[in-house]
């Protein structure tokens, strides 16, 4: 590997996701991601101490290999609230206790939601950047979504505003009887579970997006069905909302298809006011490492973040 530059503000960032975890070294100054690798996530049941030795190791490896070393930045697909707890286990069954104990090698880690985490990242280097009033998404193996004020995220009054997937939402489907919740229809896991009931041997979204691709049309209507749970959830956030824009990151919009088709078709067509029925809805210019570079960025001291929210602004 190259040696990383003294110049360059590096810093690690992990993103625990539901699925994997992408752990890299990142330049603070423009995002770019010098290094990166992928490890799996672990069912829940196993994603405790251990796992989280496994990732701390990963991130020595990294930096030892680069000569120099930084901060370190995790983000988690949880609740975590304003004081900077995990408040909540739905995926990953971790505590503030267990990663002090891993990581202790890296000195004080800054934890934060994933989804925050991303859209931070959006902000000062993606289609957030010099916007005011706008929302970011993730579209993984969950749904989450954010409120932004330029580079300021909306934290809500116990900084659990992000859970956009678990709102219910009613289905005529016969494969899925009564409500159920935005993310087991429009996030990955949801998408393959129901390709799955529908005959499809898919075990991931990359796997599901082929088939459609090859024109199973089992695969497109799948597809389709949580692009358009998706955008109708999101038409709701605009009527109530009004953002400048959209911005849609994460693997399952990785690539244009039916679920981004139907997903844009939906916002149009259940956005209510006329004009508003415009609002940008964009790919994450980020992609998939909107929540690695997020996690990087969230050790930075308190002043200079301020700083670089101001110069997202400009």
């Amino acid at each position: 590997m190259k040696p990383v530059s003294s110049s360059q503000d590096i810093a690690i960032g992990v993103d625990i996701g539901g699925s994997k975890t992408a752990i890299g070294i990142v330049d603070r100054r423009n995002g770019a991601v010098l290094h990166s690798t992928l490890i799996p996530t672990p069912p829940r049941g196993r994603t405790g101490a251990a796992f989280l030795e496994d990732i701390a190791g990963a991130a020595m490896r990294m930096t030892e290999s680069f000569g120099r070393s930084g901060p370190l930045g995790i983000g988690i697909c949880e609740l975590i609230d304003r004081d900077g707890e995990i408040a909540s286990s739905h995926r990953i069954d971790i505590t503030r206790q267990q990663i002090r104990e891993a990581f202790h090698g890296f000195g004080d880690v800054a934890v934060d939601s994933d989804i925050r985490a991303a859209a931070s990242a959006e902000a000062l280097f993606g289609h957030g950047r010099g916007r005011g009033h706008w929302i970011y998404v993730n579209a993984g193996t969950g749904i989450a979504s954010m409120l932004m004020n330029g580079a300021e995220c909306y934290v809500g009054a116990h900084g659990w505003v992000y859970s956009l997937g678990m709102s219910p939402v009613d289905l005529s489907l016969p494969e899925m009887a009564g409500s159920t919740l935005v993310e087991e229809v429009s996030g990955g896991s949801g998408l393959v579970a129901l390709a799955r009931r529908r005959g499809l041997e898919v075990a991931a979204v990359h796997e599901l997006t082929a088939a459609a691709g090859s024109g199973s049309q089992d695969a497109i209507a799948v597809l389709a069905t949580g692009g358009r749970v998706l955008g109708s959830a999101l038409a709701l956030l605009v009527n109530t909302l009004d953002p400048e824009a959209l911005v849609i990151g994460g693997g399952v919009v990785a690539d244009p298809g039916p679920y981004w088709n139907s997903l844009v078709a939906a916002v149009r067509q259940h956005v209510w006011h006329q004009p508003a029925k415009g609002v940008p809805v964009l790919r994450s210019a980020l992609s998939n490492r909107a929540g690695l570079i997020g996690a990087a960025l969230a050790p930075r001291p308190p002043f200079a973040a301020s700083s670089a929210s101001a110069a997202a602004r400009s």
